[in-house]
């Protein structure tokens, strides 16, 4: 009996992974065919970006994308296990400019909805606490799977900080843990050298 429970459990815990990797790949599909149409009509006006500029070298190159869950506030934008609506998505990346490099915020303007909300609570902290390294860097660490990260950096930092970003990069790995509403609030603190001068935005 104990053991028939424990196939039901294991089997319904993998049936749910499974809707949700199906639900996920659906959602990217949908995304794809709203980025071929506008690409097909020549419609870059479709995508929206903010550009944050840093004229300094990197230490850290990365590309992702993520579903936005919840903000800067910890305001829930988007409940990602309501599997009854199509999520919005929003793109980051490393890129080099000019002078320096930038981290790009993208996305398509069918993802406006939570993607505007997601970057004006963005702007909201560092209008606070002028400290936009601080909340880029904690966002991009836990939020990328590509990352990569200048090995010179890496070994001069203090172990303390290494742990921090060991910890971070772990972040929503556990199935079973929750993803916490503040995950963007709070940590990894005192740790980037990154400094933004400028903000190139194409939001409305």
């Amino acid at each position: 009996m104990e053991k028939s429970r424990g196939h039901t459990a294991r089997y319904e815990f993998l049936e749910s992974m499974k809707q949700g990797t199906d639900f996920g790949l659906q959602n990217l599909r949908d995304q794809k065919r709203k980025y071929d149409a506008s690409l097909s009509a020549g419609s870059f006006s479709d995508i929206k970006s903010v550009i944050f500029c840093a004229p300094q070298n990197p230490t850290v190159v990365f590309s992702g994308l993520f579903y936005p869950d919840f903000d800067f506030l910890g305001k829930q934008l988007q409940d990602l296990r309501n599997h009854s609506v199509s999520l919005d998505l929003l793109t980051f990346s490393f890129t080099p400019m000019a002078d320096g490099w930038g981290i790009v915020f993208a996305w398509h303007s069918h993802n406006s909805g939570t993607c505007i909300p997601f970057m004006e609570s963005l702007a909201t902290r560092i209008y606070e606490d002028g400290k936009p390294e601080e909340h880029l860097f904690r966002f991009v660490v836990p939020s990328c799977e590509n990352i990569a990260t200048s090995p010179e950096w890496w070994e001069a930092l203090p172990e303390r900080h290494k742990v921090a970003i060991e910890k971070a990069t772990s972040y929503g790995v556990d199935a079973f843990a929750p993803i916490r509403r503040d995950y963007l609030l709070k940590g990894l603190e005192g740790i980037t050298a990154w400094k933004f001068e400028n903000v190139i935005s194409d939001m409305q």
